[in-house]
C-alpha cells in the first residue's frame, strides 16, 4: 500500500473512530488490469469504494475541482432518487471520495460472461435508471450549471460531429478499397447522397446535459439493481452517443473479449417511451433514429481504430489498443457484423446503410 493511500485510510478511520487494521484495500480491476485510482475497502461488516481524482485542478465554470463536482452531482442525483452511490466521506484537499458500494460486476462484465436473458434484463433495468438520471439533470440543470466543464460546446460538438462523419465516410471508402467493391459511379453517387442525408440528420440533433465519461464499465450491478458512476466531468453531449457507449460492451483486457451490442429495437423503444416525457421537442421515432445513427458512427469509428492499429502496431496508443482488444481480426469481423445487423429503429436511412454493409460483407 502506498504512503498516500495509507494516509487517506488513516484519515477515514480517524473520522469514523476505527482502526486501520480493521480495513483492507484492494484495487478495482478492469478486466485483467487494475485501475490505479479506485479501491474496494472492506471491513468486517461493510464494503466501500474509495476513489482518487487524478486531476486535482478546477474544471467547472465556477472553479470547482472534479472531487467537488462529483460530490455535488452524486448528492443531487441521489436525493432525486437516482441509482447512484451515496457519498460516505470526502476530502477536497486530498481529492478523494469514499462511496457506498453498489456492486463489483459491471454491465461490460456480465455482457461478456452471463446468459442473454440475464444481460437483457440488466440492460432494460439500466436503461430505466439512465432515464431517471437524465430527467434529474433536466430538473436540476440550473444548480448543476456551475459545475459544467468549461468548453465552447456549440463549436466543440459541431467539430466532433464533423470528425465522426468524415471518419465514418473515410472508413467506408477504405473498406471498399480493401475488398475491391468500389462499385459503379452511379452506385457511389447514390451512396454519397445517402451519406449526406444521414449527416444532415445527425447535425440536427440536440445535445443534453449529463456526464462526459460514459461506457459500459460505468454501470455497476448489485444483483439486479444497476447504479451509474463517474460524474466528475459534466457537460453537454448527445444522449444517443451516451447510450451507445454505455450499452455496447467492449470486453477489453479479456482473452476472449469481443464487441457486444446490448441494444435492439425493442430495448430502444423502452428508452424512447420514457425519454419523450422530459426531452422537449423530441419524438420517439426521432430519438430511435438518432440512436441508430450513433451506433453506425460508433462502429465505423471502432473499425477505423482497428485498421489504424493493425497498419501501425508499434505506436504507443496502438500497442495499448491491441493489448486491450487482443484479437483484431475477430473484432473487425464482429464490428462489421454489428454494423449490418444492429437494427435499432424503423428509420429508412439507417436501413439503407445496413443494406450497403451487407453487400460489402458478402463480397469480402
Amino acid at each position: 500500500m502506498s504512503k498516500e493511500l495509507s494516509y487517506i485510510i488513516q484519515k477515514i478511520c480517524d473520522q469514523f473512530g476505527q482502526s486501520p487494521d480493521c480495513l483492507r484495500a484492494t484495487p478495482v480491476s478492469h478486466g485483467s488490469s487494475q485501475r490505479n485510482n479506485v479501491w474496494l475497502l472492506r471491513t468486517k461488516e461493510d464494503l466501500y469504494v474509495l476513489k482518487s481524482h487524478l486531476i486535482p485542478h478546477t474544471l467547472g465554470v465556477a472553479g470547482f475541482a472534479p472531487t467537488q463536482t462529483e460530490a455535488f452531482v452524486l448528492t443531487t442525483l441521489y436525493d432525486a432518487g437516482c441509482n447512484v452511490p451515496r457519498i460516505i466521506w470526502q476530502s477536497d484537499s486530498d481529492s478523494y471520495l469514499l462511496l457506498e458500494w453498489v456492486g463489483e460486476s459491471t454491465l461490460d462484465d456480465i455482457a461478456q460472461t452471463d446468459s442473454s436473458d440475464t444481460v437483457t434484463k440488466a440492460t432494460i433495468n439500466a436503461l430505466t435508471a439512465f432515464c431517471q438520471v437524465e430527467e434529474a439533470f433536466v430538473n436540476h440543470a440550473e444548480a448543476i450549471q456551475p459545475h459544467v466543464y468549461r468548453l465552447d460546446y456549440p463549436t466543440f460538438l459541431a467539430q466532433a460531429m464533423d470528425t465522426m462523419i468524415n471518419r465514418g465516410r473515410t472508413t467506408l471508402s477504405y473498406l471498399s478499397h480493401l475488398n475491391g467493391t468500389r462499385g459503379s459511379t452511379a452506385r457511389k453517387a447514390e451512396f454519397d447522397a445517402f451519406w449526406k442525408k444521414l449527416s444532415e440528420r445527425l447535425r440536427l440533433n440536440t445535445p443534453t446535459l449529463g456526464a462526459l465519461d460514459y461506457n459500459a464499465r460505468n454501470v455497476l450491478l448489485r444483483g439486479e439493481a444497476p447504479s451509474f458512476v463517474d460524474f466528475a466531468c459534466i457537460g453537454w453531449d448527445w444522449s444517443e452517443r451516451r447510450i451507445i457507449q454505455l450499452f455496447n460492451s467492449l470486453g477489453s483486457n479479456r482473452n476472449s473479449g469481443n464487441f457486444i451490442n446490448l441494444l435492439n429495437r425493442d430495448i430502444v423503444k423502452t428508452y424512447t417511451k420514457q425519454a419523450v416525457r422530459y426531452r422537449a421537442g423530441c419524438s420517439e421515432r426521432d430519438i430511435a433514429a438518432q440512436i441508430d445513427y450513433h451506433n453506425i458512427l460508433f462502429y465505423l469509428a471502432t473499425v477505423h481504430r482497428l485498421l489504424e492499429a493493425v497498419v501501425h502496431p508499434k505506436t504507443k496508443t496502438h500497442k495499448q489498443l491491441l493489448s486491450a482488444w487482443r484479437n483484431p481480426d475477430a473484432r473487425l469481423k464482429r464490428a462489421l457484423y454489428l454494423l449490418e445487423h444492429s437494427c435499432l429503429s424503423d428509420d429508412a436511412c439507417a436501413a439503407e446503410f445496413r443494406r450497403f454493409i451487407g453487400e460489402f460483407r458478402k463480397k469480402s
